[in-house]
């Protein structure tokens, strides 16, 4: 019985070494810059030095953030006077002639943060960088209004400060609420709720016209509602979304088990799935 799990150590503990320092690196946009001078001084010198010109490049960016704080924050709240200025704004601009191409203040989940100094620059682009606030948390009648364009790590600070959580929460804080729609959004959670779009009530989208219209499970745009999701917004722009959102408990208990097989743990995975008490599942 030790033997696995020490197996399972020396796995968790290549992963994190692999990792870490390449996880920070990537999301200051360092990655090449480190390697090249990893690789130069492994070449010049030794394979010992390069690989600590590696380590010291991540200590870096660890320190950085820890003096500057994280990249990211929670944008909060905003009233619906300032959201609906900021869609008048955006459908204006849709309706003028030519190809425009969507601008937001975050970075895609593939940690490429010079996206955004490209998106800046481009003339041709339609702003969406301001809708990222939260509108509305409903505790009463469980759904929450946000604005597409707002990440997680905004979507999950607001609904737990009314005690709530979403029903599904992606493990990138920096994934954007709409982009989990227009994509596919799944985590621990998803053996009970499915996908994260299996959680929206309704959507503000912009369409190529410059109209914003509202889709529904039913009515005049229940199609739209339907293509919606995983649709990579070739149907139109995502700006406001209401969302479900669940009760959130005070504390979290965790259950670990550890497996020999593979065979042994997709049985387990299956079990634990069954448990009427088991909020989230998750394997490694």
């Amino acid at each position: 019985r030790n033997t696995p799990r020490f197996v399972c150590c020396l796995v968790l503990l290549a992963h994190a070494r692999m990792v870490w320092p390449l996880y920070p690196l990537a999301v200051e946009g360092l990655v090449i810059p480190a390697l090249l001078s990893s690789v130069a001084v492994g070449v010049l010198w030794s394979l010992q030095y390069g690989l600590l010109v590696l380590l010291l490049f991540g200590g870096f960016c660890r320190l950085k953030r820890v003096i500057q704080g994280p990249q990211t924050k929670p944008q909060g709240f905003c009233s619906r006077c300032e959201h609906h200025e900021r869609c008048r704004q955006v459908s204006a601009a849709a309706r003028k002639p030519g190809p425009l191409r969507m601008f937001k203040a975050t970075a895609s989940n593939t940690f490429r943060p010079q996206q955004i100094k490209g998106r800046e620059e481009s003339q041709a682009r339609l702003d969406l960088s301001g809708f990222v606030h939260v509108l509305e948390v409903n505790q009463a009648d469980l759904w929450c209004d946000i604005e597409a364009s707002a990440t997680f790590e905004t979507f999950v600070s607001a609904a737990l400060d009314h005690g709530m959580v979403p029903l599904v929460v992606p493990e990138l804080r920096t994934i954007t609420v709409g982009g989990a729609i227009v994509g596919i959004g799944i985590e621990s959670s998803s053996f009970r709720h499915g996908f994260f779009h299996e959680g929206l009530l309704e959507a503000d989208v912009l369409l190529a016209s410059g109209e914003v219209v509202t889709a529904r499970p039913e009515g005049e745009f229940q199609d739209l509602f339907q293509a919606v999701p995983n649709s990579l917004g070739s149907f139109g722009y995502l700006l406001r979304l209401r969302m479900r959102v669940q009760p959130a408990k005070p504390t979290v208990k965790i259950d670990k088990e550890w497996f020999v097989s593979p065979e042994l743990l997709v049985k387990g995975l299956e079990d634990a799935c069954q448990k009427n008490d088991v909020d989230y599942v998750d394997a490694v």
